[in-house]
């Protein structure tokens, strides 16, 4: 606050106020002398106020409470009005000059996150922004389960700041500790003289909802800074937001709605990868693609709900498996099986077939391709197991039809036959 009263702007107004009186001091409501003529008496004063030719008027400067004392030598009512409007001019021109900072400090903070992906990105470089932009000794976020603190250099700043934290969530506006030593709350806390002298912490807060805390370590309690930190609080839960929103959509994007399986746009990418993967490393490639039986039919007679329940029954099983699984029609499935050779892929097919007998209302056949040496292209692996899991349903359904690829000019085998 003391800044105000050394600041361009005051030294103006308090020239327009030293043209009404001979004299003049301002002092805190508790009676402190801040600056001017030490000489003039304080006295305590709601309203404007004379005692002995001396007028007292009582005035808020940027949030300080204060009361100006002075010598009037034009009329009191002139010299209230005055003042008043002087001081009223002031304090437009502060709230319009740390607007303009706030304004500042909000695209500052966004620039410094804005390559930021990830919530866990996001708040390291939103604590390393608060250390340098308010030059900090320490900053420390909590969200939710994540948390971050810029410098580890005691263990003492957990136990402080738990208790801070539960404050925080209580009252849910800004807290000042001007002395962690000496603070109340944290008396029985040991070894706190290894932390900066001050924290001050700022709820994070989604519409009504309490998320999490910011604490900012210095060696005092400076409003500027508390304001400057609370812009960047504001920013950055709307940061968190988005990116949340982000992911989400991005997980939509590749994940069924119904299954939360993988969805078919991401198939030939994964299959491509596993594939090349594999080649590399001198390893098969397996793949499987398997069918509800009769789903149609079911559909047609329990209705969609009745057969939603089945899709979810079904991927549910398939997880066990814990393979990349796309749901790759309506009641078609696809599993890769990276690394896996044409032995283990069978007997991972039948397991799968035997647990979707044993817990879902229908069955499933699979079509299964290994290629051991891993020459076919992500197309050619689909086809064939499409061709696999066709003969699985021509011959009876509710069983596992096998290809392997033993070489490329080979062709494919039909395992089942051999």
């Amino acid at each position: 606050m003391q800044e105000i009263f050394t600041s361009e702007e005051w030294e103006k107004t308090l020239n327009i106020i030293k043209q009404t009186a001979s004299a003049l001091a301002i002092y805190s409501r508790e009676g402190n002398l801040i600056t001017g003529d030490e000489n003039l008496p304080f006295k305590a004063t709601d309203k404007p106020d004379v005692l002995n030719n001396i007028l007292f008027l009582p005035a808020e400067i940027d949030g300080m409470q204060v009361v100006l004392a002075s010598k009037p030598i034009i009329s009191i009512d002139k010299a209230v009005k005055i003042t008043q409007k002087a001081i009223e001019l002031l304090n437009t021109t502060i709230d319009r000059k740390d607007k303009y900072e706030q304004l500042q400090t909000t695209y500052s903070y966004l620039q410094s996150v804005s390559m930021t992906k990830s919530t866990t990105e996001l708040i390291q470089a939103t604590a390393e922004f608060l250390i340098h932009k308010l030059k900090l000794a320490n900053c420390t976020i909590q969200l939710a389960d994540k948390k971050y603190r810029y410098f580890e250099t005691t263990n003492t700043y957990e136990p402080v700041e738990r208790i801070i934290q539960k404050q925080t969530q209580d009252t849910r506006v800004t807290n000042r500790i001007r002395s962690i030593q000496d603070d109340f709350l944290l008396e029985k806390i040991e070894s706190t003289e290894q932390l900066p002298k001050a924290v001050f912490s700022i709820p994070l807060m989604t519409r009504t909802r309490y998320a999490g805390t910011i604490f900012c370590y210095s060696d005092e309690i400076d409003n500027k800074k508390i304001t400057q930190a609370e812009t960047v609080a504001k920013e950055f839960i709307n940061n968190v937001g988005k990116l949340t929103e982000l992911q989400e959509a991005r997980a939509n994007a590749q994940t069924d709605a119904l299954t939360g399986l993988l969805n078919r746009s991401k198939l030939i990418t994964y299959l491509e990868q596993e594939i090349k993967e594999n080649a590399r490393k001198g390893m098969p490639t397996s793949l499987l693609i398997f069918d509800i039986d009769d789903f149609k039919k079911y559909n047609d007679t329990y209705g969609h709900p009745a057969g939603d329940e089945v899709l979810k029954q079904v991927a549910e099983q398939t997880r066990k498996i814990n393979a990349p699984t796309f749901r790759y029609g309506g009641e078609e499935f696809v599993t890769l099986l990276g690394g896996v050779d044409s032995i283990r892929t069978k007997e991972m097919a039948e397991k799968l077939r035997e647990d979707i007998e044993k817990n879902c209302a229908l069955t499933i056949s699979i079509g299964c391709i290994t290629c051991n040496n891993s020459t076919l292209t992500a197309k050619n692996m689909i086809e064939e197991a499409d061709k696999a899991l066709y003969r699985a349903k021509a011959t009876g359904k509710n069983k596992v039809v096998q290809f392997i690829a033993v070489d490329k000019s080979l062709g494919i085998v039909d395992a089942s036959k051999a």
